[in-house]
């Protein structure tokens, strides 16, 4: 009886030890549990809120861009919000403008909040406007002509490139003051079609173009192959004014950088700097339209339609045995001395438009 009683003991003392076993087990395992999908969730709370703040920054920068641009009269706004709930990513972005609470309009406070889900981050900044190019630094020292390219060309339609001088207006110089540049300098070969007239040098447009007003076979050296070499610039200097071309506005009055294919363009009596450029030289402006003051710099140029009108000059990169295609309609490529040597007068209107360059003096997030 005795052995059968210690049996029975070890066997409930054993039970219990199960039991106990098991229960622990059962709390670790809940423990471990809540830990993983507590840290999961706060896991994703520290993305969103990481996401939040980079959709903050997403909308300063794209208010950073129409500033450069000149396309947005700041001085006008005082306490304003630029952009409402705007979705970016998987959430969205609001930007807001002072210059009041500043008392100076050479600089303006940005607020800025992202949100993404039930996270909400926000940042304010500071910044200064300096207008960061002038006249003497924007004079394109590589136009030879009112249409400068380095692969073969060709002209098409109606249009006429002259590279007589020509006033702010289009309107011809007078004698002596009209000689100007080629109608067309090219590094490669020229191919007049259509009805296209040409002129340039003194001599008036017309076809088959005079040979003096015209330049095929340019010397290669030197030849500039990206938009700030046209200007004798750094690399790297007009990189503040790059957008999407989806981000294409008209009109503008400044710097505008365009990182891909513009298609059927109205440039809307726009003024400046307008660049069509890849790294890779795959870029283009195809059947663009609508009047344009100033230098308009591309890879390839894929025909000028209806009654466009450029003063200024053109220049093209596009190195490609089919060149570049101008005209398909009654155009006007004039070349304008006054315009080119005045650039900054048609990137910063007075005292009103932007085509500044902001620069970050302070930054918090809250």
């Amino acid at each position: 009886m005795k052995n059968r009683s210690i049996f029975k003991s070890q066997e409930g003392i054993s039970i219990v030890l199960v039991t106990t076993s098991a229960l622990i087990l059962m709390i670790v395992m809940l423990t471990l549990s809540f830990n993983v999908t507590q840290g999961i969730k706060d896991t994703g709370k520290s993305r969103q809120r990481t996401q939040a703040l980079n959709y903050a920054e997403a909308g300063k920068e794209k208010f950073f861009t129409v500033l450069r641009s000149g396309t947005f009269d700041w001085k006008r706004f005082l306490d304003t919000t630029i952009y409402n709930d705007v979705s970016f990513g998987k959430g969205n972005y609001t930007v807001s403008c002072s210059t009041v609470s500043m008392g100076n309009f050479d600089t303006i406070l940005i607020l800025a909040s992202g949100k993404q889900g039930n996270a909400q981050k926000k940042i304010e900044v500071l910044a200064s406007l300096n207008a960061a190019l002038n006249n003497d630094q924007l004079k394109p020292g590589w136009v030879r002509g009112a249409v400068t390219t380095y692969g073969d060309v060709t002209t098409l339609g109606n249009i006429e490139i002259d590279g007589r001088d020509h006033d702010t207006n289009g309107v011809l110089l007078a004698y002596p003051n009209d000689y100007g540049v080629y109608g067309v300098s090219t590094c490669g070969d020229l191919t007049q079609s259509g009805n296209s007239i040409i002129g340039g040098r003194g001599i008036p447009s017309q076809r088959p173009a005079d040979t003096a007003s015209i330049q095929e076979y340019a010397d290669t050296t030197g030849y500039p192959l990206t938009p700030e070499a046209v200007f004798g610039l750094p690399p790297g200097t007009f990189d503040p004014f790059k957008i999407r071309p989806e981000d294409f506005t008209t009109p503008f009055h400044g710097i505008v950088y365009v990182e891909g294919t513009l298609i059927a363009p109205d440039l809307n009596n726009s003024t400046g700097i307008l660049i069509i450029h890849k790294s890779d030289y795959s870029a283009s402006i195809k059947n663009l339209r609508g009047d344009f003051k100033g230098m308009l710099i591309a890879d390839d140029i894929i025909h000028i339609n209806n009654n466009a009108s450029l003063f200024g000059a053109v220049l093209t990169f596009k190195t490609f045995t089919d060149g570049n295609a101008l005209g398909n309609g009654n155009a006007d490529i004039y070349y304008s001395s006054y315009i080119l040597n005045h650039l900054g007068d048609y990137i910063w209107d007075n005292v009103t438009k932007g085509g500044v360059n902001p620069k970050t003096v302070y930054w918090r997030e809250f």
